[in-house]
């Protein structure tokens, strides 16, 4: 269990390391794209802070499940902390795939949630995607990059996702 995070069941923060590298080396071999999203649950502190732990613990299990349940077969979602979530998304043949599967997600973590008997909140996400060789080409790039595009998204308004926008001409010369 050191690599699965014991509320959700996701893989963390340890093996998303090893996912990325693997990524790497698959869409080198395949000529294809991966996306690397970054996620955050909007306004989770206000939902902890008004409803409880306990209620925002069921959340991000229920979080997880709709993740899950989304997704393709060749992605995976990580849960890195807190309300945070990684979404690695593979097999992807333009930039314009990794804003579909961002939208999937946001329509399958908006559903209505019960946070206590007859009161329901619906929770969104602010998604920040670094797509490989478009945007970067390698794990810091990916990571930095999503990330900046993350609070990019929140900055905008929440409930929405950007992409990084540096361009693979700059960053191909930090990567070496």
């Amino acid at each position: 269990m050191a690599s699965h995070d014991y509320l959700t069941g996701l893989p963390n923060r340890v093996l998303l390391s090893d996912s990325i590298q693997f990524a790497i080396a698959h869409a080198e071999r395949d000529k294809k794209l991966f996306a690397l999203m970054t996620m955050d649950l909007d306004k989770f502190k206000t939902i902890n802070d008004s409803f409880g732990h306990d209620v925002g613990d069921k959340l991000l299990k229920e979080i997880a499940s709709r993740l899950k349940g989304a997704l393709r077969g060749m992605d995976t979602v990580f849960r890195v902390g807190g309300d945070e979530f990684v979404l690695l998304s593979m097999d992807l043949t333009t930039e314009k795939d990794a804003g579909i599967v961002a939208a999937k997600v946001l329509e399958a973590v908006k559903k209505p949630f019960e946070c206590v008997k007859d009161n329901y909140i619906e929770p969104s996400f602010s998604i920040g995607i670094a797509v490989y060789s478009i945007h970067a080409y390698c794990l810091d790039d990916m990571l930095k990059l999503s990330d900046e595009a993350l609070y990019k998204a929140k900055k905008a308004g929440k409930n929405r996702f950007e992409f990084a926008e540096i361009t693979d001409a700059v960053l191909r010369t930090t990567c070496d």
